[in-house]
């Protein structure tokens, strides 16, 4: 299998400690959204398909953030690392974009993956040349979790250019899986947005915008801060706000348009605590989706035509004024 690059440098194994699955999980066959062979044939929402109990999805999302407030009470842990930076992070997190395209994974195993890497670094100080391990192993658990056929181990070593062993491999799917208590299924940014987009009725080229945003945040140590449903709902509004700005004559506040197009299906989320979010995140993907920026697989996936080239609109200068 051809490699996607991932210099050893940029991110030596033992995890210094700080302090079964059937094919499809639960958070799969609540939350899989029906979206997520985007493409030119975009698939209308499929509502009446059991394994989406759409009919629950009002239940199903206020659960989610019911739950989050346990699993998600604290997560930022970099200064708390000795080796590995915000910078290091983002660059994973950008080379995972590629390695969940190359093997053909769904978006739930992305965001699961990312989640994991994000909750193991919270309690274990590991070396930067074991980061990418962490992030390699991380897909593998998630795509077990999430994915009727995940990668093999030979796959995940090949992914990496050979630079880890399977032993290796398998070492740090202990240490994870022990250290997370086998805990898995849990309320990613992923699911939630997901439902906001359902009970929205957002439009397919929202729905893409709304994912680059989400995956741009992904790469964004700070927002770890929010909770996730505050993430996903500052997502959707960035992205309902960007293909609003480049298609209507009409300019409209952020404010205004969470109170329109949201808030109703937002489940008492307010916009005041949606705002921090997206003061930082649009900044951040603007930067991340220029030609500049040396982390490309967010805009090149979201350039494509098959993203109806979302990252190439014009982005635009917020106004949160009512």
């Amino acid at each position: 299998m051809q490699h996607t690059g991932y210099h050893r440098s940029a991110v030596v194994m033992m995890a210094v400690p700080v302090q079964g699955r059937i094919p499809l999980s639960n958070q799969t066959n609540l939350a899989r959204e029906p979206y997520h062979k985007t493409g030119p044939q975009l698939p209308t929402p499929r509502t009446n398909e059991r394994h989406f109990v759409s009919e629950y999805g009002s239940e199903i999302l206020a659960y989610f953030l019911e739950v989050e407030r346990v699993v998600y009470s604290e997560r930022l842990y970099i200064d708390r690392q000795s080796e590995i930076t915000d910078r290091m992070r983002k660059i994973l997190i950008d080379w995972l974009i590629d390695v969940i395209t190359e093997f053909k994974l769904h978006s739930e195993t992305f965001y699961l993956a990312v989640d994991i890497i994000d909750r193991f670094l919270f309690f274990y100080n590991i070396p930067r040349t074991k980061l990418q391990l962490v992030g390699i192993t991380a897909v593998l658990v998630a795509a077990k979790h999430e994915e009727i056929w995940p990668p093999t181990m030979n796959d995940c070593v090949a992914v990496t250019a050979n630079t880890y062993t399977p032993r290796e491999v398998i070492g740090m799917e202990f240490d994870v899986v022990t250290a997370l208590r086998f805990k898995f299924t849990v309320p990613t940014t992923y699911p939630i947005a997901c439902r906001l987009l359902e009970s929205c009725h957002m439009s397919p080229t929202v729905r893409h915008a709304t994912f680059l945003f989400l995956e741009s945040a992904a790469h964004c140590y700070p927002l770890l801060q929010f909770l996730p449903s505050r993430i996903a709902a500052g997502a959707l509004l960035l992205g309902a706000f960007l293909i609003r700005h480049n298609t209507s004559q009409d300019a409209i506040p952020l404010q205004r348009l969470w109170e329109i197009e949201v808030y109703p299906f937002a489940h008492g989320i307010r916009f005041e605590e949606v705002q921090p979010v997206t003061e930082q995140l649009l900044p951040f993907t603007q930067r991340l989706c220029s030609g500049s920026s040396r982390l490309q697989a967010v805009r090149r996936k979201y350039s494509s035509h098959e993203y109806d080239c979302v990252a190439a609109l014009e982005f635009p200068f917020v106004s949160t004024s009512a």
